[in-house]
């Protein structure tokens, strides 16, 4: 890969790109095989009574299945960007205070402690 990413992003926002994408699988990976797990259950639970009751209502799943596959791959884009916008968003503050963290000797060194406390 080419270091060029870290020469142009600001450090607080690749550390914050990061750090909320690990907390966000962190949070939702259990949590999304749990569901997962019971979608296939109810999906093949389903199908065993359509299949045993109804093998006629069979007929009218794929086109079901089609029609959801074609929504949601017109939902994924915008839900996609709608992710990222928001990680730009967060992006101005971490990247402010990683400078911040960053430039501490220098306020040190030049003794602006209190300037740099005032919020200038």
């Amino acid at each position: 890969t080419e270091l060029r990413f870290f020469d142009l992003t600001p450090t607080g926002r690749a550390l914050n790109r990061c750090l909320k994408d690990m907390a966000t699988i962190d949070d939702s990976m259990p949590a999304a095989f749990r569901s997962l797990f019971e979608s296939l259950m109810n999906c093949v639970i389903a199908a065993i009574i359509l299949g045993c009751f109804a093998w006629e209502a069979l007929f009218a799943v794929p086109p079901f299945a089609v029609v959801y596959w074609v929504i949601m791959a017109i939902y994924r884009w915008p839900a996609r960007d709608l992710k990222r916008l928001e990680g730009v968003s967060r992006s101005p503050a971490m990247s402010h205070f990683s400078d911040s963290i960053k430039g501490s000797s220098t306020i040190r060194a030049y003794r602006h402690e209190a300037r740099s406390d005032e919020g200038h």
